[in-house]
């Protein structure tokens, strides 16, 4: 008889364990999927912020090279204006005439 009792407790104490340990496992499992989603919100955010470094260093790329090819066209444009000085005193019209008749006596 009383095996029976004890048997009847112990069973007892087990079903009200079950629902406990169910509740537990539950909450666990809660646990872990709001620090799953917490870490890819993170890893979202760190994506976002990643592309928008990225775009900034692009622009910046850009930019230098805008700046560079300013930078040549200034450059040649000085290097033409100051060859036209040197060609028109090098060669005056009147010589550049004379030029011309040479050739085509040759």
């Amino acid at each position: 008889m009383l095996v029976s009792v004890v048997f009847v407790l112990v069973s007892i104490c087990c079903r009200a364990q079950v629902p406990i340990v169910g509740e537990v496992v539950s909450q666990v499992i809660k646990s872990v999927d709001l620090k799953i989603q917490q870490l890819q919100m993170k890893e979202l955010k760190l994506q976002q912020l990643q592309k928008l470094l990225e775009n900034k260093l692009h622009d910046l790329e850009l930019k230098k090279m805008r700046e560079w090819s300013q930078r040549q066209k200034e450059l040649y444009r000085e290097y033409y204006e100051e060859l036209s000085q040197v060609k028109a005193v090098l060669i005056r019209p009147e010589q550049l005439q004379a030029i011309q008749k040479q050739k085509v006596h040759l």
